[in-house]
């Protein structure tokens, strides 16, 4: 597991096969955006692996990993 320094972000990914869905919770409203392109799917790997490689590991920061996360450092 690993933090960012800076914004918060309000969303959640996921990123599975060619396809890329945004989620978003609003009070009690769901919002999905799924988009099937494996051209999409693959930048938004990119963007993930970059985001990664720049935030710290969790065990650099006082709080810890909640139980049973694993807090997989090189990765």
């Amino acid at each position: 597991m690993r933090v960012a320094d800076g914004e918060l972000i309000h969303n959640d990914n996921m990123l599975y096969g060619n396809v890329c869905a945004m989620f978003r919770l609003h009070e009690f409203n769901l919002f999905v955006v799924r988009i099937e392109d494996q051209t999409i799917a693959d930048t938004m790997r990119v963007l993930f692996n970059l985001a990664w490689k720049a935030a710290q590991p969790l065990s650099t920061y006082s709080i810890k990993p909640p139980n049973g996360v694993e807090d997989r450092q090189g990765v």
